[in-house]
């Protein structure tokens, strides 16, 4: 059976690819990519072969047994393609997702709580908001990244809906202001079948790079049962179909939970979950196959463990916030990581004897 995924480089994918030859030694991973990488040899311990060009181009070439989209660009294109061997919802489905004001306005008819949210028809509505300081300003469309800005008065609050309304990733269209919500990232995590949700689990960010605000650096698998409710209330509004990311912003303070996005993707920390247990490569596979997935939806169905990015922003995010106890997080050891653990606690141990 011939797997292909998208956005090879990205390492969620690369985890995705790690854990499919786990699962199955016998299928031909191949891993799709815009651009030929760098050092792509290195990438051969992960597919079976790599390939590159225009997605479209690929996909009709390689005519894979299961097509597994990756990045936002990837998913809206396989989406719109409608492709038979890729398991994802009905584009419109996909759309309302991608859009951060069409997802609020859902949450806000199912009852589900959200941030305050001013909508900009013009530019010159921004004088007319009425939000306190410091507020969010987002993209309204999913970029797969970070499109936001958190001003702290009216002069910033111009510039930040300027300059995200530039950017290229929001087709010109005005950015969403939103009331700053404290707390910190939390997200349900969800596999479904037709509808019907049949696998999940659940994280707490530890830390995130940007550190006001960005993707996860180190996280924690957790089980937060008004978030499960409400994740799966709203993707089961929208009979969804393989993996999505449902983000909420939880104050433990106040226990305030409030909605911020569907990621209609794989996200990330995907590789969080893939240690807890949760193979999404795996599912995706059995259900191209035929497979009717059993649910398990019990809260210890996944394993609680914490997770490390270091290579990928964790320990940029700990000098940054100098967050110098955070280092000793590594080398007390008890984590799972994106790098062999063993060498890494006795790097980090040398580091903490030096700064010392």
């Amino acid at each position: 059976m011939k797997v292909c995924i998208t956005d090879a480089t990205y390492k969620h994918s690369l985890a995705l690819a790690r854990y499919l030859r786990r699962y199955d030694p016998t299928l031909e991973l191949v891993g799709m990519s815009q651009y030929v990488p760098r050092f792509s040899p290195l990438f051969s311990k992960y597919y079976s072969r790599m390939v590159a060009g225009p997605l479209t181009e690929l996909v009709q070439r390689e005519n894979p047994d299961v097509l597994i989209p990756t990045g936002t660009g990837s998913v809206a294109e396989v989406s719109a393609m409608q492709y038979p061997q890729a398991v994802l919802p009905n584009p419109e489905s996909v759309s309302l997702a991608f859009d951060k004001l069409r997802t609020l306005r859902l949450a806000e008819k199912l009852g589900i709580p959200a941030p305050k949210t001013c909508a900009l028809q013009q530019f010159s509505d921004i004088e007319t908001i009425r939000m306190q300081f410091p507020c969010v300003v987002k993209g309204i469309l999913e970029a797969g990244k970070n499109v936001v800005s958190y001003p702290r008065n009216k002069s910033e609050l111009r510039s930040a809906v300027e300059v995200i309304a530039q950017d290229s990733s929001q087709r010109q269209l005005l950015p969403i202001v939103q009331e700053y919500v404290p707390g910190v990232g939390l997200g349900f995590f969800g596999f479904y079948q037709r509808g019907k949700l049949k696998r999940f689990y659940m994280h707490q960010r530890i830390r995130e790079l940007p550190i006001t605000g960005g993707a996860s650096t180190a996280a924690k698998t957790i089980f937060h049962q008004a978030a499960f409710e409400y994740g799966k209330k709203i993707l089961d509004h929208l009979d969804w179909h393989g993996v999505a990311m449902v983000e909420f912003k939880y104050d433990p303070q106040t226990e305030r939970l409030c909605l911020m996005e569907i990621n209609p993707k794989f996200w990330g920390s995907t590789e969080l979950g893939l240690a807890a247990g949760v193979n999404f490569g795996e599912l995706l596979v059995r259900t191209v196959r035929g497979e009717d997935i059993p649910a398990d939806l019990s809260p210890d169905s996944y394993k609680k463990i914490q997770f490390f990015w270091p290579c990928e922003g964790d320990l940029l995010a700990l000098f940054q916030s100098r967050n110098w106890s955070g280092f000793m997080d590594y080398s007390k050891g008890g984590y799972e990581s994106s790098f062999p653990t063993n060498g890494l606690r006795l790097n980090v141990i040398r580091l903490i004897g030096a700064m010392r």
